[in-house]
């Protein structure tokens, strides 16, 4: 679009964008009556397009020619080429203003002949072209980086979620402890940091300062861990945000950070034996109570873990068993199909069963909000410490320290192991009068299997039972 100025407006434009500049509303006048710049007249005025002046000027570089060079020759008293110069356009500034040229200097060798320093010439300047070329591409690309607006700061950031939570409703007594979590560590920690250059080692840091001997004003010495937890939790709250408005790419805080995963663990380990008389951490918790279920149905391990959260119907009084997960390690804990020839089965919920998983289901819907960001919830009704599947190994490895607390006290307690549970229900339902069809079922297995594993506690049944018929049959031979 040419812009449109008066012959006075066209020579005060360059005078403004060029201090210096010497051409005067005169020099164009000349030109415009001259014809060498086309106008218009209107009025008593003459019309000219800043545009055209600036392009009879040189004052306008196509993009294409930005590196066109030219090139100064220096000649002795004799006459004969000694040097030339290679000048290259090098660009304008924010303001118009032609910046200094690149250049560059070549001496010419005596020996050479007309022809061969035109050809020297030639190659210098092509070369030298390029190098301007790259430089010139380079530099636009830093210019462009350091124009790029910096990602807004953590604390600054923060206060926009926080208005964001108050407007959708969030608890105030919520907000007010955001708040004073925010001003009082967070902010002086992390406020001045731009949001997409927080990384978890940051974190680490600043967790750790918090544990730390003197953050506590009561006591003196470090935060409580379930405190460092909260503050996490603010943390991971407003970088998923920031996911949202595209200022990172991922949450730094969303992972657990080893640095006070082990202390904050420990310390609720401690913190719960002092009030449950199991005495039991949330790890062992959810192990102890996955062997209730091993004890009472003799399932497998993976059958146990696999349970989910909507297989239990306590009103029901059933839980289905229809998944299994499995451990190694390339795969790690996953969840395995279960058999197409191993149909799913419906277990009864007793009513000892009933009291037991309705007070674990109770502490389990605790979890995520305890945990926070770091519950991962896996629909399973036995996780790990953090909502994922469980490792069946841990209920082995769980078992076998218990049996061998056990042993020390008795020498002849039997080893403990999941697969002792599944055989030792597998025999008390032969041994009293279960039948082999109904027994497999229950266990999950053949009943051919049954029969042949269980074949001597079935001889012994059919003993007993042939005793009681003939008694009711024949009467008491004592009589």
């Amino acid at each position: 679009m040419n812009r449109i100025r008066t012959i006075q407006g066209a020579a005060d434009e360059l005078r403004k964008r060029d201090p210096g500049c010497a051409i005067s509303a005169h020099n164009i006048r000349q030109l415009v009556l001259h014809k060498e710049i086309p106008s218009r007249k209107a009025g008593s005025k003459y019309l000219v397009a800043l545009d055209d002046v600036e392009r009879y000027f040189g004052l306008t570089i196509d993009e294409n020619e930005l590196n066109h060079a030219s090139v100064e020759k220096r000649y002795n008293k004799a006459g004969n080429l000694i040097s030339f110069r290679i000048h290259v356009f090098h660009g304008r500034d924010e303001f118009g203003k032609q910046l200094p040229p690149f250049i560059k200097t070549v001496r010419v060798p005596p020996e050479l002949n007309a022809r061969q320093i035109e050809t020297l010439i030639q190659r210098e300047t092509v070369h030298f072209e390029e190098e301007c070329e790259l430089i010139t591409a380079r530099e636009k690309e830093e210019a462009a980086k350091a124009a790029e607006p910096k990602c807004i700061s953590f604390e600054d950031f923060a206060a926009k979620v926080m208005e964001i939570k108050e407007r959708t409703g969030k608890e105030k007594s919520t907000l007010a402890r955001y708040q004073d979590m925010l001003d009082s560590r967070i902010n002086p920690y992390l406020g001045k940091t731009p949001v997409d250059e927080i990384t978890g080692d940051m974190l680490d840091d600043f967790y750790a300062m918090l544990l730390k001997p003197g953050q506590n004003k009561k006591t003196g010495g470090g935060l409580p861990a379930k405190t460092v937890l909260e503050h996490h939790h603010v943390i991971s709250t407003i970088m998923e945000h920031a996911i949202r408005k595209h200022l990172i790419a991922f949450n730094p805080a969303a992972m657990p950070r080893r640095l006070w995963q082990t202390r904050r663990c420990r310390t609720t380990t401690s913190r719960r034996s002092n009030t449950d008389p199991s005495g039991f951490g949330e790890r062992e918790r959810q192990v102890v109570h996955a062997d209730h279920v091993l004890m009472l149905y003799g399932i497998r391990r993976g059958e146990c873990a696999g349970i989910k959260l909507s297989a239990v119907d306590l009103r029901g009084k059933t839980i289905t068993i229809c998944s299994c997960v499995m451990y190694d390690p390339k795969n790690g804990v996953y969840e395995k199909p279960y058999p197409k020839k191993r149909k799913p089965r419906q277990l009864p919920i007793t009513p000892q069963m009933d009291e037991i998983l309705r007070r674990y289901l109770k502490w389990r819907g605790e979890q995520p909000e305890w945990y926070g960001d770091l519950w991962q919830e896996s629909g399973y009704l036995f996780t790990n410490e953090y909502g994922g599947p469980m490792n069946p190994d841990n209920i082995t490895q769980y078992l076998n320290r218990m049996g061998d607390r056990l042993q020390k006290e008795n020498p002849n307690f039997p080893h403990l192991n999941p697969h002792a549970f599944r055989h030792a229900v597998a025999s008390i339902l032969v041994a009293n009068g279960t039948d082999i069809v109904t027994t497999a079922a229950f266990i999950g297995d053949k009943p051919t299997t049954v029969s042949e594993r269980y074949a001597h506690i079935i001889d012994s049944a059919k003993i007993r039972a042939g005793d009681t018929l003939s008694s009711v049959i024949f009467g008491d031979g004592n009589k």
